[in-house]
């Protein structure tokens, strides 16, 4: 079963990476495109959504000078249905989000 879900992209979480200190990534979703380059190319086939997703999440808090405007472009241009809790650990910022049609849930608790 977790071949299978590693295999078509599937949710997940992820944590660490070499140079992303303790930042981790909640992921529940799909993406159709919106990491590559072009933006609206989908990540590689048989590339894991959520690691793709991580890794770009990353690279772009650790842009210069302006990771919060970067980390915003990242996931403002996912295409596909999803929702996402971003910790980057290094700027101490929780990021999180979900597609604009809303179609994977996304919960606040006060």
């Amino acid at each position: 079963r977790e071949q299978e879900r590693e295999r078509s992209g599937g949710n997940g979480a992820c944590e660490g990476g070499t140079g992303s200190g303790n930042s981790l990534l909640a992921f529940n979703g799909e993406v159709f495109g919106g990491l590559g380059d072009p933006p609206d190319d989908p990540p590689a086939r048989g590339e894991n959504d959520s690691r793709a997703l991580f890794a770009a999440l990353v690279a772009a808090a650790a842009a210069e000078p302006a990771g919060e405007d970067a980390v915003r472009g990242a996931l403002s241009r996912l295409r596909g249905p999803w929702a996402a809790v971003f910790w980057d650990a290094a700027a101490e910022t929780l990021w999180f989000g979900r597609d604009v049609i809303g179609r994977r849930s996304l919960l606040l608790n006060k």
